[in-house]
Formats: C-alpha cells, structure tokens, sequence
C-alpha cells in the first residue's frame, strides 16, 4: 500500500514537471515561431531530465518531502506579502521564456556557442545545489511555513548560508536568458532573482522569531 502512494504520488509529481515544461515550450516556441532553435532544445531536455530525476528519487527515498514540494503556488502561501511575492515571481519567470523567444525570433542577441553551453552548466549546478539542500532538509517546502516538528539545519549548504535553496535558484534564473541565446532574458530575470532575495529576508523574520534559539550566529 505504501509503494502504491508512493508510485501515486511519484507520477503526480512527474506530470506537474510535464505540464510545467509543456508550459516552458510554449512561452519559448510561440514567441520564437520556429522549432529551430538548438538552444531552447537543450535547455528544455536538461530542465524535463533534471526534474523528473529529482523527482523520481525523491519519491522513492523522502515522500514527505516530495508532498511538501507539490504545494506550491501563491494559493498555498499563508502570508498575503508571499502570495503577491509568488504571482510576480511567475510573470518575471515567464517573461523570461517569452522574452527570450522573442529575442531568438528578431535576433536581437548574438550570444556565443560557448556562453551558452556554459550557462546550462551553471543551470546544472543550480539544480545540484537544490538538489544537496532537499538530502539535507526534508522540511524545504514549496511554502514559507514552520512545523512544530522542525529544526534549524545548520550542516551541508546550511553551513555556508542560510537560504542556499535560493541560492541555487538564482543559479538557475541567471543562466536561464543565457542558455536560451538572449541577453534581453536577463531583464525579469534580475527582476525575478531581486523578488526571490525579498522573499529570502522575509522567511527569516517568520522562521527566526521561532527558531531563534536554534540559530547559530554568522550566517546570512
């Protein structure tokens, strides 16, 4: 019974990733109005293979952690500041995928081969980072929320900064434009990345009043 809902909640999860990067394809391709283009591609299958790698693994080794990360969305968050926070959040990160495509269709940016495949390696290495931050807090929801049950992590990314998740995020969302071919992308995605270092500062003044004693000092 428990590998049923765990295969249950396995597929759920794999089909958000699905829909989100049927979505992906979308914002990019219809701006772009061609299928050729290399970088979008590459981007796409790194993004579907990453995700649906996270995924799978999770499911199998931290269901509560993958039931967390399910509720996501600004219908979700608690805090009214978090839900406008998160709907910014999405328009910049589609503003991002359309902007690019619509780079990519008038040719407004001529970025280098080798930019944008390094890029997609910086894309990676902010997959790897969320990825090390989910093995080490299975409390890293898609919410800002406190559990009664949960304590302040302070060993593996922890040790180095407070919020690595978002870290590895803006990892993520900075390559992104570039790993498209477009320099104009990096406009929300600044934007975006600004919204996420908010969101960040504002989770520590929910989680610090009641964690406080658990914190240890100099980290940021």
């Amino acid at each position: 019974q428990i590998n049923q809902h765990m295969d249950s909640l396995t597929l759920q999860g794999l089909v958000g990733c699905a829909k989100s990067v049927l979505g992906m394809f979308v914002l990019i391709f219809v701006p772009a109005w061609t299928l050729n283009f290399w970088q979008a591609w590459l981007s796409i299958t790194i993004v579907l293979t990453l995700s649906s790698a996270v995924t799978i693994y999770f499911g199998k080794y931290d269901r509560k952690l993958l039931e967390r990360r399910l509720k996501v969305g600004a219908e979700n968050e608690k805090e009214s500041t978090q839900k406008i926070i998160i709907g910014f959040s999405i328009v910049f990160v589609c503003l991002i995928f359309i902007v690019s495509g619509l780079d990519h269709n008038f040719g407004w940016s001529s970025v280098p081969t080798s930019l944008v495949l390094f890029a997609n390696l910086v894309g990676v290495f902010g997959f790897g980072v969320i990825f090390v931050v989910f093995k080490e807090n299975s409390f890293a929801s898609g919410t800002i929320e406190v559990h009664h049950e949960q304590k302040v992590v302070s060993t593996g990314p922890y040790a180095l900064v407070r919020h690595p998740m978002y870290t590895g995020s803006l990892f993520i969302f900075l390559a992104g434009p570039l790993a498209l071919g477009s320099y104009w992308g990096l406009i929300p995605a600044i934007l975006n990345c600004a919204l996420l270092s908010v969101r960040s500062s504002l989770s520590i003044c929910l989680v610090v009043p009641k964690r406080k004693e658990e914190l240890p000092s100099g980290r940021s």
